[in-house]
């Protein structure tokens, strides 16, 4: 768990299973990347982000498909770009398809909206620039799941929300409203 921990907050080369999950996670190789990657890391907690969200995706496939086999593979780039795919196999129907591609938006979601009601709590605990950055980056993670979800959809690519386009259209538009809603009652909420 320390190994995975570092490699998250400094960008480190990881290989190995996290919570039974075979997870492969590329480095930087640079120095000042890492440090680059670690102040990123600290202030918005992108990539902690992208985990909740593809853990999301995990946990539901693994209550759906318990013997499914999953692989969390990361990919840092020299800037502080990151890529996480899950691979699994097929869910056995397109409705449990469409819930596994809403699962990881609103995992994501649930998880800022998570860190906005802790740092309203410990607002008077934590240095003032440092909770506005954490702010802004759960508020920046909302804003690009609800874009990436309306794009996806849009697009029909090969995000979750262009999935449920592609391949489940008849509840695009249920799912759409209600990741959306999820996404304002989450900024609103944490400003009341």
């Amino acid at each position: 768990m320390i190994a995975f921990t570092q490699a998250l907050l400094f960008g480190s080369p990881y290989k190995g299973r996290l919570f039974g999950i075979d997870v492969d996670m590329t480095g930087y190789t640079s120095k000042m990347a890492k440090i680059t990657h670690f102040f990123l890391e600290l202030f918005t907690q992108v990539k902690t982000h992208n985990l909740a969200h593809e853990f999301g995706h995990v946990v539901c496939i693994k209550s759906i498909a318990p013997t499914s086999q999953i692989a969390l593979t990361f990919s840092v780039g020299t800037g502080p770009g990151l890529r996480i795919r899950s691979d699994f196999d097929p869910l056995p129907s397109a409705n449990l398809e469409t819930i596994n591609a809403l699962v990881g938006p609103i995992s994501s979601v649930v998880f800022a909206r998570t860190k906005l009601i802790l740092l309203k709590i410990f607002q008077n605990s934590i240095p003032l620039p440092l909770y506005f950055s954490m702010a802004a980056g759960s508020y920046g993670i909302i804003a690009m799941e609800l874009f990436d979800a309306v794009s996806g959809a849009y697009k029909k690519n090969t995000t979750d929300f262009g999935y449920i386009a592609r391949e489940n259209r008849q509840y695009l538009e249920a799912t759409l409203t209600f990741f959306t809603l999820l996404c304002l009652n989450s900024v609103v909420e944490s400003i009341s």
